[in-house]
């Protein structure tokens, strides 16, 4: 009887499964426009190698869109924009093959990969690159938008930087912008080096973001669903970095404000000047400020937090751990010291610091 009963229940799953396969595989097929994208069988592999090109004279944007190639944009001498499409793909539909479009209107310069999209029952493999070169005396705005594949360029000396990838890696070296760079990303890494901008504004939401030399006249402000967030030296007016999952790590900050929060993650922060506000819903708060001027409010729900300030510092503190001790390595008069609060004065006390925590221990350190 149990036997029979297991055997029931196993082929009502199998017919749930299937009934929502086959849900599953109609909406797309719809969404692909009919039955006649679908194809099956093992397929052909096509060799890819489309190069166009046109002579450059003027332009105030050049837009990059991708479906699946792994995409790299560099500068050159020549006074032509020239793109290269090329590799391999293995698929059973001829029409899958990527071409490649090259044209100029008005002032603007598109360069888009063409691809047809099929629901493929066999074997499917795509191993194509884009290659872009740039006359190096082109300024404006550069947009690229892919869909999957990498995106890279170093080197560059443009007004503005807009990239934008559903899944894929992005990588930026060495580039100098008189505008913004604005960075997203659905599924991929982000890795910024040495680049300089008004503004930045990075958006991910699943993946690491690494950050090195980041010089802006304006303001920089990071948001991330998952992944860890690493900066090391950042120069800005103000600055802005939240996780809802993943670590905070920030070393060489100089900005009139700081401000990081992680939901669940740590915050481990080395501060050169500015105002510094750091949030925690769930994880460790570590922070030194090499030189203070300025308030400094930290705050935790559930972690330890640690201060390090240097010795001749002065500064009023006001702290509470809920659930916790309080260390403090500093000499304070109008000393109150509770059971879970401490507050008093270092020094010439003028800089405001507040810390607190509800399941933790706070511990102000000298440097």
């Amino acid at each position: 009887m149990k036997i029979a009963k297991i055997a029931l229940w196993v082929f009502i799953a199998l017919v749930i499964s299937a009934v929502m396969f086959g849900v599953g595989l109609a909406t797309d097929v719809a969404k692909m426009g009919g039955w006649d994208k679908v194809v099956f069988g093992v397929g052909t592999q096509y060799n890819v190698n489309d190069i166009k090109e046109l002579n450059y004279t003027s332009a105030r944007r050049v837009e990059i869109t991708t479906t699946s190639s792994d995409t790299t944009l560099f500068s050159s001498d020549s006074d032509k924009v020239k793109a290269a499409l090329t590799g391999s793909i293995r698929t059973t539909e001829p029409n899958a093959v990527p071409t490649l479009e090259v044209r100029q209107s008005g002032d603007v310069i598109t360069i888009t990969e063409r691809r047809q999209t099929f629901i493929t029952f066999g074997f499917y493999s795509s191993n194509v690159k884009l290659d872009i070169s740039i006359p190096k005396r082109f300024s404006g705005e550069v947009v690229f938008k892919g869909t999957s594949g990498n995106f890279t360029t170093s080197n560059q000396k443009l007004e503005k930087l807009d990239v934008s990838v559903s899944s894929g890696d992005t990588d930026i070296e060495n580039v100098e912008l008189s505008g913004a760079l604005n960075l997203s990303a659905n599924s991929g890494n982000i890795k910024v080096n040495n680049v300089k901008a008004s503004d930045t504004k990075i958006e991910t939401s699943s993946g690491d973001k690494e950050l090195y030399n980041l010089t802006l006249s304006g303001n920089a402000s990071m948001n991330a669903n998952s992944g860890q967030t690493k900066v090391q030296g950042l120069t800005c007016a103000e600055g802005r970095i939240e996780s809802t999952s993943g670590d905070i790590e920030v070393s060489g900050v100089k900005a009139k404000a700081f401000y990081a929060k992680a939901s669940s993650g740590e915050i481990i922060a080395d501060i050169v000047e500015g105002k510094v506000q750091l949030e925690s819903t769930a994880g460790d708060i570590e922070t030194g400020i090499q030189n203070p001027k300025d308030e400094i409010k930290l705050q935790a729900s559930s972690g330890e937090v640690t201060l390090s300030l240097p010795e001749e510092t002065g500064f009023k503190l006001d702290s509470q751990a809920s659930s916790g001790n309080i260390h403090c390595k500093f000499d304070l008069s109008s000393k109150e010291s509770e059971r879970n609060a401490l507050s008093g004065i270092a020094g010439s006390g003028e800089i405001p610091v507040f810390i607190t925590t509800h399941s933790g221990d706070i511990n102000i350190n000298k440097r």
